[in-house]
């Protein structure tokens, strides 16, 4: 008889590790508390009143060439190959009164937030750090001290620190170098594969056609899914107990891919201290507000993505322009509206995740306003947020130390998740490889 296997989440960790155990033979029952499939990278529809409703992804995602895992997923479920559509994009660079462009050498170079000595010191930190190997000793390294090393208190008050406050919000002052080094390495990945020029790609249809072609991939290996299913208990024995009273099992593996402290919840038969150090695994938040407009953000000037540098004032912490990466004529729903991410890095106890819809709309339109003046709020059709209390494990100091194991306490439960993945950003391709790694380990 197959061994038995439950997943506990529904995201591209848990949908990958069905799937290797439903290749290798497993009977597989995948159980997801959302009603859609995909964890972060599912997909929503935002209303537009008198208009057509545009579905896309809840939240931005970006692919790369180098992403050989995200790509191979993508083509696993149908999504892939001449469905894949790569561009190359834009940036621009928020300096507290205007954006500049920051697509090319020259626009750098052009860059007045930056003194010349820092640019140079900046070229410099970004080449050295892409040829470190190991980031193991950068974890007990702290971010400043590595940053401010390699290019100096200018270089790092100008640029740096605002990035990674945006990003980590206050934690960036317990967080380890590797986090820096870790994003510099997935830039340099494509270089290092021969790749001469670097493009951004997203599979036609957005996330919403990769799952519903992984749903039914996975449904053709005979994977049991089960969505808007709330899972309130797993017992040592592997039974898994539903909300509502329903329980299923017992299973002969339990495979949960769900966050640190979600897991020590639903685990209660686990040793006191495996429970605790669960816990005290810091994540951070998003608030992501999803803003329709009637057009291109500023036509002007098209960048998917825009830095903010120096503008802790502003209620989000990036402006991603998603229809300038996506072709708003072409691609199915967006009839040449504008669709834009506004991003808002936060810990769970931040006060806009108890904001209501309206309040937190009506902040991001007048932060949009003030980085772009082509922007009025008569121009926003439709508006809606996307709130995750745990999004990402913080690179705080000594997190190597602190992952946890695969294994745990009671035997033929196991943890995948986030919170392992060592020396990376969280990423789709970072996170299917994890996915891969800890499956083969188990498998084999």
């Amino acid at each position: 008889m197959s061994e038995r296997v439950a997943i506990i989440g529904g995201g591209l960790t848990g949908l990958q590790c069905a799937r290797r155990f439903a290749e290798a033979g497993r009977d597989v029952t995948l159980l997801e508390g959302r009603s859609a499939l995909g964890g972060l990278a599912d997909a929503w529809t935002v209303g537009v009143p008198g208009q057509e409703a545009l579905t896309w992804d809840r939240h931005y995602h970006v692919t790369l060439l180098s992403d050989a895992h995200t790509r191979a997923f993508c083509a696993w479920a149908g999504s892939g190959g001449s469905a894949f559509r790569w561009v190359k994009t834009r940036t621009g660079f928020f300096d507290g009164s205007m954006v500049h462009d920051l697509t090319s050498g020259l626009d750098f170079l052009k860059l007045p937030a930056l003194p010349l000595h820092a640019k140079a010191r900046l070229a410099a930190t970004i080449l050295y750090a892409s040829r470190v190997t190991d980031g193991d000793r950068l974890e007990n390294l702290p971010v400043r001290d590595w940053l401010v090393k390699l290019g100096g208190v200018t270089l790092f008050e100008k640029l740096w620190r605002p990035l990674l406050q945006a990003k980590l919000g206050d934690a960036w002052q317990e967080s380890s170098a590797a986090f820096i080094w870790a994003t510099i390495q997935r830039l340099y990945a494509a270089r290092r594969s021969g790749i001469k020029e670097e493009m951004f790609g997203h599979p036609a249809g957005g996330y919403a056609e990769v799952m519903a072609g992984a749903a039914r991939a996975l449904e053709a290996l005979g994977v049991e899914l089960r969505t808007g299913v709330a899972v309130e208990r797993i017992s040592a024995r592997r039974d898994v107990r539903l909300a509502g009273g329903e329980t299923l099992g017992p299973f002969d593996r339990v495979v949960l891919t769900t966050t640190p402290k979600v897991s020590a919840a639903l685990l209660p038969d686990l040793l006191e201290e495996e429970r605790r150090k669960l816990r005290s695994i810091a994540f951070q938040g998003i608030v992501c507000g999803a803003a329709v407009l009637d057009g291109p953000l500023d036509p002007k000037r098209r960048n998917y993505l825009t830095y903010l540098a120096g503008e802790e004032s502003l209620p989000f912490t990036a402006v991603v322009e998603m229809s300038a990466f996506v072709d708003a004529q072409a691609e199915a729903g967006f009839g040449g509206r504008g669709l834009v991410y506004l991003p808002r890095y936060a810990p769970a106890d931040d006060a806009f995740f108890g904001m209501d819809d309206a309040a937190v709309r009506d902040a991001f339109a007048a932060g949009l306003a003030e980085v772009y003046p082509s922007f009025t709020p008569q121009r926003l059709l439709a508006f809606r947020v996307s709130r995750v209390r745990e999004v990402f494990p913080l690179p705080t100091l000594g997190h190597g130390e602190r992952v946890p194991a695969v294994e745990t306490s009671l035997p033929g439960v196991q943890l995948v998740g986030a919170a392992q993945v060592r020396h990376a950003t969280l990423n789709a391709n970072d996170t299917l490889r994890w996915a891969d790694e800890a499956c083969g380990r188990l498998l084999a």
